[in-house]
């Protein structure tokens, strides 16, 4: 199976009851476009399903809960609207800080992916052809590289 690049779907999320759900559904559809595209997706208003069923009680617990998938990403592509959203804003710091491409537009994200965007998180654990392409993974404390045939 060849990895696609992961892509982290930010966008606004806390208002009332009703604008939450809107923007729920608003991320989770710039997220199917993405992913139609080629990519695979993390969409951080998933946690409102565990916020549900598990009963998260604060702001902090679901956005903590997505920051490791942030860090793990190969990009990240904005929600129309974000701008107003403190909480992306801080992700958007955290993405950069790690030089984690930010998109705004789908055609900057695939042809960014056409220039090898995976290839970016390669070159900076210095990974050559010789390692049969590796696939990295990162974690909130390490970084494993385990071996895998896949093309990068």
């Amino acid at each position: 199976m060849e990895r696609k690049t992961r892509v982290y779907v930010a966008g606004k999320l806390n208002d009332d009851a009703v604008g939450y759900l809107h923007n729920v559904h608003q991320m989770m559809e710039t997220a199917e476009t993405v992913r139609l595209a080629g990519f695979s997706v993390f969409i951080p208003a998933i946690d409102l399903l565990c916020g549900i069923k598990h009963g998260y009680s604060s702001y902090q617990e679901y956005f903590d809960n997505g920051q490791p998938w942030l860090m793990a990403a190969d990009a990240v592509f904005l929600v129309p609207g974000w701008e107003s959203s403190k909480g992306t804003a801080e992700e958007i710091a955290t993405a950069e800080s790690l030089g984690i491409p930010v998109f705004k537009e789908l055609s900057e994200l695939i042809a960014a992916e056409v220039d090898g965007l995976q290839r970016t998180f390669v070159d900076e654990y210095n990974l050559t052809e010789e390692t049969d392409k590796e696939e990295v993974e990162a974690t909130e404390d390490e970084i494993t590289i385990t071996n895998t045939k896949n093309a990068v």
